[in-house]
């Protein structure tokens, strides 16, 4: 697809970096997972619990689910963190949930991908938003000590970061269930849109929007399957007549967002919103007028009128025989006389990150307007006959997240689209040791500028591992740039 122009007067909120991590993939490799139609789901490891003390084909026999699939994180992914690089003892690292440590890393990565010095964030008035619906860890009374309570506590976990580098905005964690993120990236948003460019004092201004989720134990399984929500195959079978329920998903995710005006180099937020169900037919059942009202308020907020300029929106889209249907008779509620956009979900490929799947859809939408490509819906072999839809070419991109107990939220966006082929450039990859000074990433960053190469820091928690001080990566052997 073909890009709008530019937002304009500069009202929307630049995108300035991301990160994140979901089963088998990272940020790069999780538009290679989306593109090729790959999923993620796998049967409950036996490290994690022992599914067949927990599987019954009927999950209405007590202490049964009905799932055994899921998009799991590796335990790699799950435990990995340098206590130095964090100010953390090895007993606290010890007694950190993996939500903890994930959001540590995460945010840390996606910061350094802004080119960031994190030593200059200190006392900055950056603010930490997190999407959480709390962790599914066990711990037993024998073994805690006095770190364990806040190395599992929700709200910590959203302000562990602002600790550990010093930051000094705002700080809120959120819990909406499946909404969680997407609120968080709201009020971000919302935040960003009253604060001045810069303080007086000229410090760097931002807001970072993360959302988490991991999967430890049997309950939430046991949980949901009692109550209906997950899928007999695990998976999100979004928008097919076979659907059933959805299938759960792990993972990690992190936006830099940048205050209004900013150059936008990778993708605008132009509007977002948040409402309630209210009274609806059940306390989890999906409200179609509410979820109307949601997709308005943003598209007025982003100047978009009534969506016909959309081409893509990222749906809540998790695979259950009522939830589709109605997401979808919202959408076309809105923007039926624009004709429907391209109607797609990353939960086909990721699982449903419950409270992450907002800003997993959010980070899907980024990568889509910086590829100028939409991936395909895995899993959808025939159609739900209960969904009205129909085509249009149309700009723009939305995504939606809803979470059980009625809280709705709404993103739109734009980004720079690209025709034709892309020119690459070689990337300069520097792995910096603590030990080192900064005198090695300004003569790298230095030959980057000398060469034309995009000069790239490594994650934070690889640079303690590091014994060598550079890596570099060409992609671009015509130009002369290779190292």
């Amino acid at each position: 697809f073909t890009g709008p122009a530019p937002p304009a007067g500069g009202a929307g909120v630049a995108v300035r970096a991301l990160s994140a991590t979901v089963p088998s993939a990272a940020t790069e490799e999780l538009w290679n997972v989306l593109l090729g139609g790959g999923e993620t789901q796998t049967e409950v490891a036996l490290d994690r619990w022992d599914v067949a003390v927990y599987y019954a084909v009927e999950a209405s026999a007590a202490g049964k689910t009905n799932a055994k699939h899921g998009a799991f994180l590796s335990n790699q992914e799950l435990s990995t963190l340098d206590p130095q690089v964090f100010h953390l003892t090895l007993d606290e690292a010890g007694a950190l949930v993996p939500e903890q440590r994930l959001v540590l890393r995460l945010g840390t990565s996606c910061l350094l991908e802004e080119g960031l010095q994190l030593e200059e964030l200190q006392n900055c008035p950056v603010d930490t938003y997190l999407g959480d619906c709390s962790s599914e860890s066990r711990s037993y009374a024998s073994h805690l000590t006095a770190f364990h309570h806040r190395g599992a506590a929700t709200a910590v976990t959203a302000h562990r970061l602002a600790y550990a580098l010093g930051l000094r905005g705002e700080s809120c964690a959120f819990d909406t269930a499946c909404s969680s993120s997407l609120v968080a990236l709201s009020h971000g948003h919302a935040r960003l849109r009253l604060r001045p460019q810069m303080t007086s004092s000229g410090d760097f201004t931002a807001a970072l929007v993360m959302g988490v989720r991991v999967m430890l134990g049997p309950d939430g399984f046991v949980g949901l399957g009692a109550g209906g929500f997950l899928g007999l195959h695990g998976r999100c079978l979004t928008f097919d007549s076979s659907a059933n329920g959805f299938g759960r998903g792990e993972g990690c995710g992190a936006v830099l967002l940048g205050p209004p005006g900013e150059e936008v180099e990778m993708a605008a937020l132009l509007g977002s919103a948040v409402n309630q169900d209210g009274r609806s037919a059940s306390m989890t059942a999906p409200n179609g007028p509410s979820q109307q009202r949601c997709i308005r308020s943003s598209l007025q907020m982003a100047q978009l009128g009534d969506g016909a300029s959309l081409s893509i929106m990222e749906c809540h889209g998790t695979g259950t025989s009522l939830g589709d249907p109605i997401e979808i008779g919202a959408i076309k509620g809105v923007v039926s006389q624009g004709g429907m956009p391209l109607l797609t979900s990353s939960k086909t490929n990721i699982g449903h990150g419950e409270a992450a799947a907002g800003l997993n859809g959010f980070i899907k939408c980024v990568l889509m307007l910086a590829h100028s490509m939409c991936p395909a819906n895995v899993h959808l072999r025939v159609l739900n006959g209960n969904l009205d839809t129909n085509g249009s070419n149309s700009q723009h991109l939305g995504v939606s997240s809803f979470g059980f107990g009625g809280t709705n939220a709404r993103a739109d966006l734009w980004g720079h689209c690209q025709v034709g082929p892309r020119q690459l450039r070689a990337r300069l990859v520097v792995v910096p040791c603590p030990r080192c000074g900064q005198g090695m990433c300004r003569a790298c960053g230095e030959v980057a500028d000398d060469f034309a190469l995009d000069f790239h820091r490594c994650d934070a928690n690889a640079r303690s591992f590091a014994r060598e001080c550079l890596a570099c990566v060409s992609s671009d052997s015509d130009s002369g740039s290779e190292v």
